[in-house]
């Protein structure tokens, strides 16, 4: 077959790689806007069952005739006058590259941009479809001024872009994007402003929603202008955006190290979700994955969270005390960080404007890592000197002053004082201060069967091989109980080639606790997701007398209607009410119990619960999963915060260290081990049944 052009093909081929989502457009289109020193964005957004429409409107500085007539054509830009290296240095604006107008006109129906310049009394206007523009007229003239009715310039300038049937000439892309749920396109929405604003300030954005193209519009954001461009601004914005609940109290921060500066705030509340965390350098964002793993491993070391404010609990007998970690503690964050120049790598990374790495990565690593340290040692300071009365306080914006120091870094806040050198800025930094991830220990399902992996003995010829499963318990023979903490049993294995006897220990709290748990975890899951009848019986028995009431930010109430159906599946109902509020009138027994009045607890557990939705780490069933799997399968998809009250209350109620217990008693707990699917480990982990001896080497000794 010959060769030949693929002519239309070959653009949207180039242009799907660049504009690959509805967000990415909105991200162009007020990109633009901003570029052109607009201080008010309005966006409307019209969405019918068969398309969506998007127009983004302006008060810039608008685009000439000639502009228009070129507009849109590959690599065409008014914002660089090349690619090379000084003029890259001198950019200001998001975009330079020339193809985020080409991309959407290729990717979508039909464009209509309309705009005035201050030299020009009347606007114009253009029609594109495809990558071919169709020509531009001038549009109906007035005397020193426009009608706003012709395309809404009411300003000396500014410009409308108006895109018909976003992916029209993507039919795939453009499937997906109608099925996407509005919640997802609000998400993306939110994370684009953001983005987009913060470092201007003097930008307000305004977002409409236009259903089924009735003009009849509801507001959906709005995001005013901000005084200036500082920590605290840049935090006001997060709260705008997300709502004021996403960061409740924070430190706010600002260094410099000779032409670097970093500004911004760190929360001192711990979230659950890793969301919000922001790294900005030179107005873009910085995706650097190591970077984020290395400051996780800083908070983690620090026990970021765990110690918080909100879970001080002076009573150490309170029936609201949770061993264990029943959600992940994540800190909010954002740096924002600053050099006087560009540098042509960080700009030609990707289309997106992201950056994934620098060659000023080391400066700005090293930086961030003090900042993180002082942080950390005010917070340990602090909470060790607060008292545990929980109160409600307000939000703190203590500010950490660092002055300008030549070859170094100072950090000094509430007299805490940390200095950074040029050598540890050249790479050689202090890797022992990252600290290492927990291990978390989870229950887990290994076919019946658990592997014993110990070291050496003399009484076993390999101990690392030594195999057993839950069957081999059915023929165990209790001995005796040692110091009443443990039982010594004795049986036969077929894995045993020399067919003699073995002695194995067994913990009695760790065995007992283990059955506790498992018969715990099978009530609550027969009770809730299993239970045919639950609703009927959640109606009933879960009801509170007094519901719980707690807010939450915007991405969080959101997500929270969204999996309504997984909450009432574990037995959670609960009602939205204004402002991001959430009323929990139905829990089941055991939480209710648990939590007493709690609300901080419950929603932190709620939080970590949608997390996991979002992340695919618990998954959403249909009734067919609920008809035909195992009871033990939904373990895994049982809310983290369910699974650590019911391990605290089987800890509770097991047989303690010096408990006397008989044989027969003994008997019995190792009848009962047998039908647990996880015998050889209690409910946090540790070993439940360890092997001594085996009885054919003490024949040979």
């Amino acid at each position: 077959m010959q060769i030949k052009p693929l002519s239309t093909t070959k653009a949207k081929i180039e242009s799907t790689q660049h504009i690959q989502s509805q967000r990415c457009i909105l991200r162009e289109l007020i990109q633009n806007s901003i570029d052109a020193h607009s201080t008010h964005i309005s966006i409307t957004i019209t969405h019918t069952l068969e398309s969506i429409d998007l127009k983004v409107q302006d008060n810039g500085t608008g685009i000439s005739p000639e502009g228009l007539e070129v507009i849109g054509l590959p690599n065409h830009t008014s914002k660089v006058s090349g690619l090379e290296a000084e003029f890259l240095q001198e950019v200001k604006t998001f975009g330079f590259r020339g193809a985020a107008m080409y991309g959407i006109i290729s990717t979508c129906s039909l464009v209509n941009i309309s705009s005035k310049i201050s030299a020009y009394n009347a606007g114009f206007q253009v029609l594109l479809t495809g990558a071919n523009v169709n020509g531009s007229k001038m549009v109906k003239r007035y005397a020193n001024r426009v009608d706003p009715i012709t395309f809404g310039c009411s300003s000396e300038s500014g410009t409308v872009v108006i895109v018909s049937d976003l992916f029209g000439r993507v039919p795939v892309r453009k499937k997906q994007m109608l099925n996407e749920p509005w919640n997802y396109v609000i998400s993306g929405i939110r994370k684009t402003i953001f983005d987009c604003l913060i470092e201007h300030p003097h930008v307000s954005i305004d977002v409409f929603k236009d259903n089924d193209g009735n003009n009849e519009k509801s507001l959906i954001f709005h995001i005013p202008k901000r005084k200036d461009q500082t920590g605290k601004q840049q935090v006001q914005l997060l709260r705008l955006v997300y709502g004021k609940n996403v960061i409740d109290e924070y430190e706010l921060f600002n260094a410099s190290y000779k032409t670097y500066k970093i500004q911004g705030a760190i929360g001192l509340v711990a979230k659950q979700s890793t969301l919000h965390q922001y790294i900005y350098w030179n107005g873009r964002q910085l995706q650097n994955g190591d970077l984020f793993k290395s400051i996780k491993k800083k908070f983690v070391k620090a026990d970021f969270g765990n110690s918080n404010r909100e879970n001080i609990d002076s009573d150490n007998d309170s029936p609201r005390k949770i061993y264990g970690k029943p959600f992940v503690n994540n800190p909010v964050f954002l740096f924002c960080v600053h050099s006087l120049k560009n540098d042509a790598s960080d700009l030609l990374q990707d289309p997106s404007k992201v950056c994934f790495d620098s060659k000023h990565l080391n400066v700005i690593s090293a930086m961030i890592f003090k900042i993180v340290d002082v942080f950390l040692k005010m917070e340990n300071k602090r909470l060790t000197t607060t008292t545990t009365t929980t109160t409600t306080s307000p939000i703190k914006c203590n500010k950490i002053e660092m002055p300008t120091l030549k070859g170094r870094v100072a950090l000094k806040s509430t007299g805490l004082v940390s200095t950074i050198t040029d050598r540890e800025l050249q790479g050689k930094l202090d890797n022992q201060s990252e600290g290492e991830d927990p291990i978390k220990h989870q229950c887990q399902v290994i076919n019946q069967q658990s592997i014993y992996d110990g070291s050496e003995s003399p009484f076993f010829k390999n101990s690392k091989k030594f195999e057993m499963n839950s069957m081999d318990l059915k023929n165990a023979q209790v001995i005796k109980q040692i110091d009443n903490k443990f039982i010594l049993i004795k049986l036969k294995l077929k894995t045993n080639p020399s067919n003699t006897p073995i002695l194995l220990i067994m913990d009695q709290h760790a065995c007992d606790e283990r059955i506790k748990v498992e018969s715990l975890y099978k009530e609550v899951i027969l009770s809730t997701i299993l239970n045919p009848n639950k609703h009927e019986q959640q109606d009933e028995e879960f009801k509170l007398e007094k519901s719980l009431k707690f807010e939450l930010d915007n991405e969080e109430f959101e997500q929270m209607n969204k999996y309504r159906k997984e909450f009432s599946n574990w037995g959670i109902e609960f009602n939205s009410l204004e402002n991001n509020w959430i009323e929990i009138t139905h829990l089941p027994l055991f939480v209710s119990d648990k939590l007493k009045c709690d609300s901080t607890l419950l929603r932190n557990g709620i939080r970590q619960f949608l997390n996991d939705l979002e992340d695919r780490s618990k998954i959403q069933y249909n009734q067919k999963n609920l008809e035909t799997w195992s009871w033990m399968i939904y373990l895994s998809q049982m809310p983290e915060i369910y699974k650590e009250i019911i391990k605290s209350k089987a800890c509770r109620s097991s047989v303690m260290f010096g408990d006397v217990l008989s044989v027969e008693e003994c008997q019995e707990m190792v009848e009962k081990l047998v039908q647990c699917k996880d015998p050889f480990r209690c409910a946090h982990g540790r070993p439940s049944v360890v092997p001594l001896v085996d009885l054919s080497e003490i024949t040979r000794l």
